[in-house]
C-alpha cells in the first residue's frame, strides 16, 4: 500500500475521499474524472488536472467525464468510458506505479505491417500532397518526430484530407493508435525511413505535452551529395528529397511564368551559397513563392543561413538546381545548436573575401546593361568560378594582342556546333553522322587589358563577327589557300581595339589563371535595318526583335569545337541580388533597408498554416541594392 500510496496519484485521491467520508457531517459529494481532452483519454493521469472531489446535485454534474467512482450513500457506481490508467487501480499489483497497460513505442522500433502500436509524436510537418503542375489533391502527408529525435511520414487518403487538416498541426502533440505501419512511397520521398505510417479516420490522437520532443529535423546533405539526388525519370531508385543548409545570397522578386489559359505559377529564385562558394538556386513556388519575406530577410545581420527541406533536385544546362515542392519548408536562420557556429564561420569567409554584388537577369535599358556586373579584371581574376559559372560580366578594357599558338577558326556540323572530323574524304559529326556541308566558326583567343590586369578570352561565332566586322565564311571565301594557323589581317587588325565587353568564365580551364569567354560587344553601334526593295504589289515585311534582351551568344557555338573548348550555357533565371523598394520609388533607387530586429523564421506550406488558423579588395555588403527589371521566361 505504501507504494500505491507514494506513486499512484488516482489512490492518492480516493484516500483523501475516503478521509472526507469520515468527518461526519459531510454534504453529497462524488468523486469525478474530468476528461480534459474531449472523448478519448489514454495517457496517464495526473492529479491536478483529473482529480477532483465535487460536493453538490449529481444530477448537475457535467456530462464529459470518464468515471464516477462512487457516491457517499453507497449507490451503485457508475462508469461511462474506459481509461486505461485505471487498470493501475484493478490491479496494484500489475500496475503499481500507476502506469498504463499499453507503453508507447519509439519510431526506431516500428516495422513493416506493424497495427497495434501507440506512437507518442510531435507533427513537425504537415501538406496536402500534389503533383505539380497537376492541381489534383492525392492525399495529406505529415512528418512526425519522436523523443528521441528519429522522424517519420504518415499518409492519408485524398478524402480524409480535410478531417486530418485540424488534427495534424505542425506543432501539436500526440499519443497515436490505431495506425498502420506501410512501406515508404517511393515518389516524392522526405526522409531516408523506409517505413512509414498509414492513418485513417479511425486512427485515435490524444494530445499530451510537448515535454521532450525536439525542435527541428534537419538531415543535412553537403553540396557534393547533391548530384546522387538528382531525379532521373529513367531510374525507379527511391531518392529522398535533401535538406540543405547555406548562406542566404540573394533573392528575386516574386514573378509569375506560364500561359494564363494553360497552367501559371508564380515563382521566386533564391541562392545559397555553402563554405566552399559553391551557389546553388533554389526556385520557390506558389504559396511559398508569394510569402517568402524579402525585405524582412535582407535587412537581417549578415550572413543569414538558410536551411530548405524536400526539395527536388534536377540539372539544367549541366548546373545543379532545387526546386520546391509541395513537401517543401525553408528556415531562416533555424533554431539549431549549430546555428551560432555556422554564422561564425560563414563571417570569417566573407570577411577575407566578400561575395560579389551579382545581378542575374538582363536589364531592358541598354545603358544599365553597360554596367552591369562591371569589375575591374584584376578583382575577377582573385574570385573563384564556382559562385559565378553562368554570371555575365562587364569591363571597358582593350585587344592587346592575340594567342596564335593555336587555330583561329574550325569547320563545325551544319546541325550543331561541334567539330566534324575528317575521314574517307569526307567530314563526320560524333553526334549527327556524315555532314555534307561544314559550317566555318571563328574560335580565337586574344589578350584584353584594362588597366588593372590582363586576361586571356575567346571569341565564338557567330558574336565575334562584331569584333573582326566580318563573318568566318565570308573571310574564308576571300583568302587564297587559309591556313587555320595563320592569322588573317582583318583578324590581326582587331588589337587595339576599345570596347566594352560582356563575358563569363571559362569553366574548362581547369588550370593556370581564369580564362574567360566573349559574349557580345555593348557599345556597337546599332545600323538601321535596311528595307530591300520588292516588285510592285508586293508586301514589304521587316523582322523586329523584341529589344527586352541583348541577343544571346550562341550557345551551339560553345560545344566542343575541340575536346578542349568551353561550352557556353544560357544564362538562367537566377536569383538576382534586389531588394524590393516602396511604392513611387525608382525601381533603381540606391536604397539600403533600415536595421531589423528579425531574428528568424520558418514556413510551410498554405495547407496546413491555414489548418492553424522567411576580396580580398575592399569589403563590400553581401547584398546588392539594384533590382534588374524582370522579364519572363522559361525555366
Amino acid at each position: 500500500m505504501h507504494a500505491l500510496d507514494q506513486h499512484n496519484e488516482l489512490v492518492q485521491i480516493f484516500r483523501t475521499a475516503r478521509d472526507k467520508c469520515n468527518e461526519g457531517n459531510v454534504p453529497e459529494m462524488k468523486i469525478q474524472l474530468y476528461n480534459v481532452v474531449g472523448a478519448r483519454q489514454y495517457q496517464l493521469p495526473t492529479s491536478g488536472t483529473l482529480g477532483a472531489i465535487l460536493f453538490g446535485d449529481a444530477a448537475n454534474s457535467i456530462t464529459d467525464y470518464d468515471v464516477i467512482i462512487e457516491y457517499k450513500d453507497k449507490r451503485p457506481k457508475r462508469i461511462n468510458k474506459l481509461h486505461s490508467s485505471y487498470m493501475g487501480l484493478q490491479f496494484p499489483i500489475l500496475f503499481v506505479y500507476g502506469q498504463p497497460g499499453m507503453t508507447a513505442n519509439n519510431i526506431a522500433a516500428l516495422t513493416i505491417n506493424d497495427k497495434d502500436k501507440i506512437l507518442e509524436a510531435k507533427v513537425y510537418r504537415a501538406w496536402t500532397h500534389w503533383d505539380p503542375p497537376n492541381t489534383t489533391e492525392k492525399g495529406f502527408r505529415a512528418i512526425l518526430l519522436d523523443k528521441q529525435g528519429d522522424a517519420i511520414q504518415a499518409y492519408m487518403e485524398p478524402a480524409e484530407i480535410n478531417y486530418f487538416k485540424g488534427i495534424l498541426i505542425p506543432g501539436k502533440t500526440y499519443r497515436i493508435y490505431g495506425f498502420t505501419c506501410v512501406p515508404t512511397e517511393n515518389w516524392q520521398q522526405t526522409l531516408q525511413n523506409n517505413i512509414s505510417l498509414s492513418f485513417t479516420t479511425a486512427t485515435g490522437f490524444d494530445v499530451i505535452e510537448d515535454e521532450g520532443f525536439p525542435k527541428h529535423y534537419f538531415d543535412f546533405i553537403s553540396y557534393n551529395q547533391l548530384p546522387a539526388r538528382v531525379i532521373d525519370p529513367f531510374d525507379k531508385t527511391k531518392k529522398p528529397q535533401p535538406v540543405l543548409t547555406g548562406c542566404y545570397i540573394s533573392s528575386t522578386k516574386s514573378d509569375k511564368i506560364g500561359n494564363p489559359n494553360k497552367n501559371r505559377s508564380v515563382f521566386r529564385k533564391i541562392e545559397i551559397q555553402n563554405l566552399n562558394r559553391n551557389s546553388v538556386e533554389l526556385t520557390l513556388w506558389g504559396n511559398l513563392a508569394e510569402s517568402f519575406n524579402k525585405e524582412a530577410i535582407d535587412a537581417m545581420e549578415k550572413p543569414v543561413i538558410i536551411a530548405v527541406s524536400s526539395c527536388r533536385v534536377s540539372r539544367f544546362r549541366n548546373n545543379l538546381q532545387l526546386s520546391a515542392t509541395p513537401a517543401t519548408y525553408y528556415y531562416i536562420d533555424p533554431d539549431i545548436p549549430e546555428l551560432q557556429q555556422y554564422k561564425a564561420e560563414y563571417r570569417e569567409a566573407f570577411n577575407l573575401n566578400p561575395p560579389l554584388q551579382i545581378i542575374r537577369k538582363a536589364f531592358k535599358d541598354k545603358e544599365r546593361e553597360k554596367l552591369r556586373n562591371r569589375y575591374p579584371l584584376a578583382v575577377l581574376m582573385a574570385e573563384p568560378i564556382e559562385p559565378y559559372t553562368d554570371v555575365k560580366f562587364t569591363c571597358e578594357a582593350r585587344i592587346s594582342d592575340l594567342n596564335t599558338s593555336r587555330e583561329w577558326f574550325y569547320r563545325s556540323c551544319s546541325s550543331c556546333s561541334i567539330k566534324v572530323e575528317e575521314k574517307d574524304n569526307g567530314y563526320r559529326c560524333r553526334v549527327h553522322g556524315p555532314v555534307e556541308s561544314p559550317t566555318n566558326r571563328y574560335n580565337f583567343k586574344a589578350y584584353i587589358t584594362d588597366n588593372t590586369h590582363t586576361v586571356m578570352m575567346t571569341f565564338f561565332s557567330p558574336k565575334a563577327d562584331d569584333v573582326v566586322g566580318i563573318d568566318c565564311d565570308t573571310l574564308l571565301k576571300s583568302l587564297k589557300n587559309p591556313d587555320p594557323k595563320d592569322f588573317p589581317k582583318q583578324i590581326q587588325d582587331i588589337v587595339g581595339q576599345q570596347h566594352i565587353f560582356q563575358f563569363h568564365f571559362n569553366t574548362w580551364a581547369k588550370q593556370g589563371p581564369h580564362e574567360f569567354v566573349f559574349n557580345d560587344i555593348l557599345d556597337k553601334d546599332d545600323k538601321p535595318k535596311q528595307i530591300e526593295a520588292g516588285s510592285s504589289g508586293s508586301t514589304l515585311q521587316e523582322k523586329t526583335k523584341d529589344a527586352v534582351e541583348h541577343e544571346k551568344t550562341n550557345e551551339q557555338a560553345m560545344i566542343a569545337a575541340s575536346d578542349d573548348l568551353p561550352t557556353l550555357e544560357p544564362e538562367n533565371i537566377h536569383a538576382s541580388h534586389t531588394i524590393p523598394t516602396q511604392k513611387n520609388q525608382p525601381e533603381d533607387a540606391d536604397v539600403t533597408p533600415p536595421p531589423s530586429t528579425y531574428k528568424g523564421m520558418q514556413t510551410r506550406s498554405k495547407t496546413e498554416a491555414n489548418a492553424e488558423l522567411t576580396h580580398r579588395s575592399a569589403k563590400r555588403p553581401l547584398f546588392p541594392e539594384e533590382e534588374p527589371d524582370n522579364k519572363k521566361k522559361k525555366i
